[in-house]
């Protein structure tokens, strides 16, 4: 007598789809859970946001304005702080830039003085004739206005009526210089270049010897001045 033994399968369990329901939401599912539904209704309006597998609901609409706390920006508070530090960088950056201009307006007057001073020399040398570098009026105390450069005859150079550069002074004591067709200059004098109303500007000086040798601008005072 033979004994057949057969392994009995077992029964596939099968559940209905489940559906869940709360106040506005509903839940649909499947036995194997393949798939979850999750929408919400409300006033007879589905607002189910579709995607593959798993649907969750989307609770705003689009022309809805995003939600509170994923809106980006400062608060009232913040601002404030940040104008707040960026008043106290300006006023700690704001003199020493301007103390900068001016440092640099009386160094770049010099060097334009300088060169206005050796070409006059230069120009007399090369045309051997007498150039004469003026201030207007023949006046010391207008080297800070439009300079002149001329010979006896005609004008070679000259500065526009704003001067070498705003805010500064020149000190001398003299109004004008002659360079001879041999470059030895009319007068021996030092020339004091500053900002008129910063005293923390380190002044440039500038000297001509009756030699007519120039030197070039410095901030130590040099033989002569």
């Amino acid at each position: 007598m033979a004994i057949i033994l057969t392994r009995k399968r077992p029964k596939k369990y099968c559940m209905p789809p489940v559906r869940r329901k709360s106040p506005d939401i509903y839940y649909l599912a499947t036995s194997e859970l393949g798939s979850i539904t999750i929408f919400q209704r409300k006033n007879g309006i589905s607002l189910m946001d579709l995607s593959s597998g798993l649907t969750r609901p989307n609770p705003r609409r689009s022309w809805q304005c995003p939600d509170k706390g994923a809106s980006g920006g400062f608060t009232l508070i913040e601002l404030i702080v940040t104008v707040v530090i960026v008043g106290i960088f300006a006023a700690i950056a704001v003199p020493s830039f301007v103390s900068l201009i001016h440092r640099s307006n009386v160094r770049a007057g010099a060097d334009e003085l300088y060169d206005l001073l050796q070409y006059a020399r230069g120009e007399a040398v090369t045309r051997s004739t007498l150039v004469m570098i003026a201030a207007p009026g023949n006046s010391s105390a207008n080297w800070a206005g439009a300079l002149s450069v001329a010979t006896t005859q005609q004008t070679l150079r000259k500065i526009g009526a704003s001067g070498l550069q705003a805010g500064i002074t020149i000190a001398t004591a003299v109004g004008s210089i002659a360079f001879s067709p041999t470059g030895t200059s009319s007068a021996t004098t030092c020339f004091q270049v500053s900002y008129a109303n910063d005293a923390s500007v380190t002044p440039q000086f500038i000297s001509v010897q009756s030699s007519g040798r120039v030197t070039p601008p410095a901030s130590t005072r040099p033989g002569g001045c």
